[in-house]
């Protein structure tokens, strides 16, 4: 009678495992099919765009309003966004509880098969009952550590899968401004261009130089005065902006249209006659300021055209340069013009004399001679 007990104790136990398995593991793959829950959103892509590669001018130079105003190109960075489809091991609570059910299943058959009593049976008896206990324990025991793996991992919401499914949206904003300085350059016929004045763009990403100054810099302080001028404003990012001016125009806006550098032929009958005044020697102290007064008279019967006057020193004398051509232009018959030029003797003179020079220059080649003076210098 008991070994038919024992017997039906140990089918039923085999049997009610194997219902757990199947049942264990047919809600396992239910929950492992990716599902989908929602859609998140991914950064993929930033860019940035500028508006423009130019600089933008408000103001042009003209004689009568020098100054050169611009806007710089306005950045805006863009940022692209895609869906994502997400895909996850949703918390599956039936899967829990069947885990968690196992593993009680299991825990009961491993505690209700315990080894038999010796002194109470046949050794035949014995060694089937102690077997088949044996195996109930064992299934008893994997039910119990399946059970609750599956009860606790069952639950857990994993992502486990992502799939960009294309774009979602775009969003535009202005970016901070990076660039901020700026150099106002001139290139004076085919020579290398000089950096002439520096500034700065400001919060609403205007600039402006005053291209007067900019010009009669590059244009005045030189041994001589160039066919051509190209002037304009360059980034520090590389972005620019160029002008081409005549010399007549440059020095339209130099002078704000106060000289005539026109030119013109002369008829072989009649010619220009020029005269200048005498330049003294002059005593200076270091550091001091002074005047020298130029003044060009035409006592012939013709013309004089774009007539100029070029001084040269061995000191810097013309703020920061050697050198220092003064305009006159176009000066008629009987008529004279006077120009003053400041000298700016250094502090730290080395020359206890310097000599200047003047030279001349006129369109047809009607010039007076050389005229030299000295500057003797007190420490």
């Amino acid at each position: 009678m008991i070994y038919f007990y024992e017997k039906i104790v140990r089918l039923k136990s085999i049997f009610l495992a194997i219902g757990a398995l199947i049942a264990l593991l047919l809600l396992s793959s239910c929950a492992m099919k990716p599902q989908l829950v929602g859609q998140i959103q991914k950064q993929v892509d930033i860019k940035i765009a500028r508006d423009t590669d130019e600089i933008k001018i408000s103001q042009q130079a003209t004689p009568m309003m020098p100054e050169v105003k611009f806007t710089v190109p306005i950045n805006y960075e863009v940022t692209q966004f895609e869906a994502i489809n997400q895909l996850k091991k949703t918390k599956q609570k039936p899967l829990s509880l069947a885990g968690f059910g196992g593993a009680g299943l299991g825990l009961i058959l491993f505690s209700a098969s315990p080894a038999p009593d010796a002194t109470k049976y046949s050794e035949k008896k014995y060694n089937s009952l102690s077997d088949s206990r044996l195996q109930t324990r064992q299934i008893g025991l994997v039910l119990l550590l399946a059970g609750l793996g599956v009860g606790y991992f069952g639950g857990t919401e994993t992502t486990f899968f992502e799939q960009p499914t294309g774009k979602l949206s775009a969003t535009k904003k202005k970016a901070d401004l990076q660039v901020r300085d700026f150099s106002a350059w001139v290139q004076c016929d085919n020579f290398q261009k000089e950096k002439i004045e520096s500034g700065f763009v400001n919060d609403k990403s205007e600039g402006a130089f005053d291209a007067s100054e900019v010009l009669d810099k590059a244009i005045t302080h030189r041994p001589n005065l160039p066919m051509e001028v190209t002037f304009g404003v360059d980034l520090e990012n590389g972005i620019g902006r160029s002008f081409g001016l005549s010399i007549e125009e440059a020095v339209d806006i130099i002078s704000n249209k106060a000289i005539d550098w026109s030119k013109s032929g002369i008829d072989a009958n009649v010619k220009p006659a020029p005269a200048v005044n005498q330049l003294d020697d002059l005593a200076v102290k270091a550091g001091q300021d002074i005047s020298v007064k130029l003044i060009l008279e035409n006592k012939g019967n013709a013309p004089m055209f774009r007539a100029a006057a070029c001084f040269q020193s061995d000191a810097e004398l013309f703020d920061g340069s050697s050198n220092k051509i003064v305009l006159f232009g176009k000066i008629m018959p009987g008529e004279k013009a006077e120009r003053t030029l400041n000298l700016i003797v250094p502090k730290d003179a080395r020359f206890d004399m310097l000599p200047l020079s003047v030279k001349f220059e006129e369109f047809n080649g009607f010039t007076p001679k050389q005229t030299d003076f000295i500057l003797y210098i007190d420490k």
